[in-house]
């Protein structure tokens, strides 16, 4: 069985790689991603067959029905495949679905059985996403100071190239926050743009 959700991010909009993670969690499960950055494309996938839930490292995301990574900046036109080889028929009692999903960093933290309940309950979970300003690189940008949009703590990254040129801000290292209005040092100013699905 193959099912190939698509998210498609036109511009102003990308994904934030640093701050989410690639998921993929099942028994009898295949799941690939694919991203783009501008013409280059970005590709990482995982396997797993495990016979039963004692096989399952129950506190980790190590590869054994679970697997974790991180994935480029950037990135736009994503699609995630999942197959499973046995359609869920010798894991159904406790594994009857494969699960593989971009999820922001910190949200999902796998523990074995309890994952595979709390995933066949879930239906949205939040993605942190980015937004390119304008269509000039940071270099021009802020030489134009009424119109930059970096605010105070945060630094300007290029767009990756590609047919959407432009810029968006991001926070410096050890500060959190929007920083279209300005990073602070503290924990609790944590305002990125969310996105749930």
């Amino acid at each position: 069985m193959w099912n190939s959700p698509l998210l498609r991010w036109g511009p102003p909009f990308s994904i934030s790689g640093p701050k989410n993670r690639f998921f993929a969690v099942g028994c009898d499960t295949s799941a690939v991603f694919r991203g783009f950055r501008g013409e280059e494309e970005f590709m990482t996938g995982w396997l797993s067959v495990c016979p039963n839930i004692s096989s399952v490292d129950q506190n980790s995301c190590t590869g054994v029905g679970c697997c974790q990574t991180k994935i480029p900046e950037g990135l736009k036109n994503l699609t995630v495949t999942l197959h499973s080889y046995y359609n869920h028929t010798f894991m159904w009692k406790f594994n009857p679905c494969s699960y593989a999903f971009l999820v922001r960093d910190g949200y999902f933290n796998f523990s074995g059985t309890t994952s595979f309940e709390q995933l066949n309950n879930m239906d949205q979970i939040p993605l942190i996403i980015n937004w390119q300003i304008g269509s000039e690189t940071c270099e021009v940008a802020k030489k134009n100071a009424v119109d930059y949009a970096c605010k105070a703590n945060s630094t300007c990254v290029n767009q990756a190239k590609g047919p959407y040129p432009g810029y968006y801000c991001q926070c410096l290292p050890g500060y959190e926050g929007n920083p279209y209005i300005g990073c602070r040092g503290d924990l609790f100013a944590d305002t990125d743009v969310i996105l749930y699905l």
